[in-house]
């Protein structure tokens, strides 16, 4: 035998043996977070023993691939005749080549199949599901297959028994020992179809559309549900509370004169200040000047001393301070350079907010949640019957003990109104610890909105805009990061989020109407996002704010590392920044979301954060919090933390 005739039978017996291990291409994968494949073929009774790797977006699968969906991380397979599987979270399951057709073996979890032409058989460890022209959902566990079917027809199959499931009904097959049961169709009920096919329920197969491809958990679903959770908006509020509000003035009467002094001539007399000097910062006057006697600092009427004396005020620091405590903050045109400003503005402060509420967080802004109405009416008038399943209610309970102490709930009433969807959220809380003990609650979300496409969605009322992938952010850090009054529209599409409104509260720190405008855009780029933001506040002069956000994964698989941050102007000419990281793999192994959060506001200062987030059981969540650094103009930087709980409420 020759040498080349060697050569080229070791070559066909590797080329035989690698098309064996790898088999034939049958689609295209797509991925949402973490996801795992086989690099060889794998059977149910062989899979533990394959090894398993981080998947990449975009790569071939071939038949007999086993996938593997870790937590809060979703995997798409697009066959090449046509039909589409989705896995949900924490799933498992084989890829297959049927004649004709295509299949997937379900180990475990959930899947989604929209059939198309050719007919797709799914096999479970339980039963059999055949379907061609459907879109149906299958779920394993405990020895069981479910099957929901949305559109068309299917077949669920054990043994020689076969049940007929249309559209809107679910059927199963358990196995318990040697006994086998088969139910017969049901219909699905109403609060548990999916919004894309006319019903409520944001269905989990929908986070694809918007999230392919996307690595990181910060700026994504799963981030923004951690984000905006009752209890962590409920921390967040009191974080950045003063340490004792109120607590210098208290009387009503003279918390309106000491505004009007500040108004009338300390307000000029810091302007002329900044004017003068460029490179000084509000803070850094308060550093320049606090220690200085409030009658050389400033021009006041005997009157006017003899009353900030008699209330303890007597340098510019303890002016600050008694101003802040009583519900006033600086900013805004202190911080305009270039020509001289023509009108002084005097902003009430962040805790405060326009309804002399204590935090942003339970500021209802009922006077501008009339915007609402607007969309409810068009709701109707766009057509559609109304269900009893439109209209559901759930909410948390939650507690923590911090700086204050508090306990609350959140309540919420959301659904549908004909084609549209609609959000009502109240917060309440009792501040058990700290000078303002006591409850308050408020209606902080009423909103509705539409889609007027696949892509475009409009809406109305008062939401949250939360652009941008910060978590607590201290410090007034993210510049889109509050809830406002609006009337504005949505557009997805190609991997881009587009968002522009425009807004009847612009400002929340001033009491009453002061129309503006804001503008986002985000795009998925490298497994992370890419963001622009502004904000235009119409009561302040130049009062337009931008910023850049993004996230970044680094690395893969356990040593993957979600970095984020937000860089830019504030609409008081302030810089803020926001930085982070988020460690997926503690939570792959341990269900403990872990972030490390830097934040820093121009004014305000800095602030660093660890927080730790984790689900105990279904429904009751931990999170726990321990920072440094100054988080209100008041106070003088120190260490704080805490921990809480939430429950939730009729889900």
């Amino acid at each position: 035998m020759t040498r080349s005739v060697i050569v080229s039978m070791f070559a066909l017996t590797a080329l035989s043996a690698s098309a064996w291990a790898q088999g034939t291409t049958v689609g295209t994968l797509a991925i949402v977070r973490q996801v795992e494949v086989t690099r060889t073929r794998a059977t149910p009774q062989i899979r533990e023993r394959v090894e398993r790797e981080p998947a990449t977006h975009g790569e071939s699968v071939f038949s007999e691939q086993l996938i593997r969906t870790l937590k809060r991380s979703f995997a798409e397979v697009s066959f090449k005749d046509g039909s589409l599987v989705r896995l949900k979270d924490r799933s498992e399951a084989i890829v297959r080549q049927e004649k004709p057709g295509t299949g997937i073996y379900l180990i475990s979890g959930t899947i989604w199949v929209r059939a198309g032409s050719a007919p797709v058989q799914v096999d479970t460890p339980t039963g059999v599901v055949t379907a061609t022209q459907a879109v149906f959902e299958v779920t394993v566990a405990d020895n069981q297959t479910t099957v929901l079917c949305y559109d068309g027809s299917l077949q669920l199959k054990r043994d020689t028994r076969t049940v007929m499931v249309k559209a809107g009904e679910f059927a199963g097959v358990k196995v318990t020992g040697t006994q086998v049961a088969l139910d017969t169709s049901t219909s699905i009920p109403g609060n548990q179809l999916p919004s894309d096919h006319n019903g409520p329920r944001v269905a989990w197969w929908q986070i694809l559309n918007t999230e392919r491809g996307l690595l990181t958990v910060p700026g994504s679903s799963a981030g923004m549900a951690i984000r905006s959770s009752a209890l962590t908006e409920a921390i967040q509020a009191t974080l950045n509370l003063p340490p004792a509000p109120g607590e210098i003035v208290k009387n009503p009467a003279d918390k309106a004169r000491l505004l009007s002094i500040a108004q009338s001539s300390v307000v000029p007399a810091i302007e002329r200040t900044l004017a003068s000097d460029a490179t000084l910062t509000l803070s850094g006057y308060r550093q320049k000047f606090g220690g200085d006697d409030i009658s050389q600092a400033f021009t006041l009427a005997g009157t006017d001393l003899s009353f900030l004396r008699n209330k303890g005020i007597g340098n510019v620091g303890s002016l600050f301070d008694a101003l802040n405590a009583s519900g006033a903050s600086f900013g805004v045109d202190l911080r305009s350079r270039g020509a001289a400003t023509n009108r002084s503005v005097y902003r009430p402060s962040a805790w405060q907010g326009p309804s002399n509420s204590k935090t942003p967080l339970f500021d209802g802004a009922q006077s501008s949640n009339n915007l609402v109405l607007l969309g409810a009416v068009a709701a109707a008038a766009l057509g559609g019957g109304v269900k009893a399943t439109d209209f559901n209610l759930d909410g948390d309970a939650f507690g923590f003990t911090a700086d204050p102490q508090a306990i609350g709930a959140r309540g919420r009433l959301h659904g549908t109104l004909g084609k549209s969807r609609y959000m009502f959220e109240g917060n309440s809380i009792n501040l058990l610890t700290g000078s303002n003990t006591g409850g308050f609650s408020a209606l902080s979300v009423a909103s509705i909105e539409h889609d007027v496409s696949p892509n475009l969605t409009v809406f109305s009322g008062r939401r949250r805009f939360y652009s941008g992938p910060a978590l607590l952010s201290l410090n007034r850090s993210q510049l889109l990061g509050e809830r406002y009054s609006s009337v504005g529209a949505t557009l997805n599409k190609n991997g881009v989020k587009a968002e522009a409104a425009w807004l009847y509260d612009s400002n929340p720190d001033v009491r009453g109407a002061q129309s503006g405008f804001l503008a986002s855009a985000t795009k998925q780029v490298g497994g992370g996002t890419l963001g622009i933001q502004a904000l235009r506040v119409g009561s302040l002069n130049n009062g337009t704010g931008y910023s850049v956000s993004g996230t970044l994964p680094s690395g893969k698989g356990a040593g993957q590392l979600d970095l984020y941050g937000e860089v830019g102007i504030a609409p008081d000419k302030a810089g803020i920044v926001t930085l982070g990281a988020y460690l997926p793999w503690i939570y792959q192994t341990s269900d403990l979301d872990l972030y490390v959060e830097y934040s820093s506001h121009q004014d305000l200062g800095n602030s660093f954060t660890v927080v730790a987030n984790r689900e105990l059981s279904q429904g009751l969540s931990l999170k726990a919090f321990l920072g440094n650094g100054k988080r209100t103009f008041v106070e003088k930087n120190g260490t704080f933390g805490g921990i809480g709980l939430s429950y939730a409420l009729g889900r």
